[in-house]
C-alpha cells in the first residue's frame, strides 16, 4: 500500500481520485475472486443443471461480498484487501490441488 501511496503522491493524484480508483479496481479483483470461486466449486462439485449453477455463482458472491468486507471498502487499503483475498483463494484451491493440506 505504501507502494501505491508513493506512486499517487508522485503523480499528484488528488485524494479523491486515489480512493475512487482504489474502489474501482479492488471491485474488479473482488469479481475475479467470486469467479475463481465459482470456477474451483464447479471443479470439485458437478455442476451441470443451471439452477445449480446460479446457486453456486450465488453462495461464491455472498461468500465475497459479505457485509463486513463492504463495510471494508471505506478504506482506501480496500485494494490490499481485495488482492489478499483473491491470493488465498489461489493458495487454497493450489494447495487441494496438490493434495498437499497443511495441518
Amino acid at each position: 500500500m505504501y507502494l501505491i501511496d508513493l506512486f499517487a503522491y508522485s503523480i499528484h493524484l488528488p485524494i479523491t481520485a486515489f480512493v475512487i480508483i482504489t474502489l474501482l479496481l479492488a471491485l474488479v479483483i473482488s469479481c475475479i475472486a467470486v469467479i475463481l470461486l465459482k470456477n474451483i466449486v464447479s471443479k470439485y462439485k458437478n455442476t451441470e443443471n443451471k439452477y445449480l449453477k446460479g446457486f453456486v455463482l450465488l453462495i461464491s458472491y455472498f461468500t465475497i461480498f459479505n457485509f463486513m468486507y463492504i463495510e471494508n471498502m471505506y478504506f482506501v487499503e480496500c485494494i490490499v484487501m481485495a488482492a489478499s483475498l483473491l491470493f488465498h483463494i489461489i493458495s487454497a484451491d493450489t494447495l487441494v490441488s496438490r493434495k498437499n493440506i497443511i495441518y
